[in-house]
């Protein structure tokens, strides 16, 4: 059986960079400590699979989303619980009859850091542990 990659290759905007540096320090922040890149994106996914499936159709066919994906590769930490937790939520989105699109596991971290983004500190929180 093949082992699935430790990093996960995103492809950002300018704009995207700095939506997921200020989750990360936000993250970072409620986390009281320095945190891993992969924790930011967990913690973002976690946010996510709490959503309504309406609400992560929303987010996932936003024009806003769209423009956070670019040319600017980064290499993201994958912690080993983030590969069940992406094929759990994407179960979902293909079980979802509010979700049509077929949706790649990018532009789902796209719609997680979203959804980071418009938390409140105290769901990150929830969220990160």
């Amino acid at each position: 059986m093949a082992t699935r990659s430790r990093t996960y290759k995103l492809r950002l905007s300018a704009d995207g960079i700095s939506l997921f540096f200020d989750c990360h320090a936000r993250v970072g922040r409620q986390a009281r400590g320095l945190i891993s890149y992969g924790s930011t994106l967990f913690t973002a996914l976690n946010l996510l699979a709490r959503q309504e499936d309406g609400e992560i159709g929303d987010m996932l066919q936003s024009p806003e989303t769209g423009i956070l994906a670019g040319d600017i590769t980064c290499f993201v930490g994958y912690p080993p619980d983030l590969a069940d937790l992406v094929d759990r939520i994407m179960e979902r989105i293909r079980a979802s009859r509010e979700i049509g699109e077929p949706v790649t596991v990018a532009r789902l971290y796209l719609a997680a850091l979203r959804f980071l983004a418009e938390s409140d500190d105290h769901e990150i929180l929830a969220a990160f542990h």
